[in-house]
């Protein structure tokens, strides 16, 4: 439950800033990076009990991730976006192929990590901008 909880309050919370803060340094990420946290927030409400739900919003929420940072990397040429979606991609196709015997937590942890440095990043980025002089 309280797992559960925090992956939803986390959607929330990157949707505000995708929305606030992040639309103006990169308006397209920002649309994709809100749309992942959509499908966090439902990997939330369909938890594991709800079987082939919870896989397929998973899913959803994973691959939107990669294009986030995919459209992260296009829209401010950033090497750390790029990293992040071929580190994440590394790690779930070594899932896929059985390299290791983990289950399926270590590429979730993986790719979602990879993809929160730059997330974390930007934001500080955006922070340490000086403030738009009025026009």
């Amino acid at each position: 439950m309280y797992y559960n909880f925090g992956l939803a309050l986390s959607g929330f919370l990157i949707i505000v800033y995708a929305i606030t803060a992040l639309r103006k340094h990169a308006k397209y990420t920002s649309l994709c990076l809100a749309g992942s946290a959509f499908f966090l927030q439902l990997v939330a409400v369909f938890d594991e009990i709800y079987g082939r739900l919870h896989g397929i919003v998973s899913i959803l929420f994973f691959v939107s991730l990669g294009v986030a940072a995919l459209v992260y990397t296009v829209e401010k040429r950033s090497v750390l976006g790029a990293a992040s979606f071929v580190i994440g991609s590394v790690a779930w196709a070594l899932y896929e192929f059985d390299v290791y015997e983990a289950g399926v937590a270590v590429p979730e942890i993986i790719s979602a990590t990879a993809v929160a440095l730059w997330i974390m990043l930007s934001a500080i980025r955006i922070y340490k901008m000086p403030p738009q002089e009025s026009k």
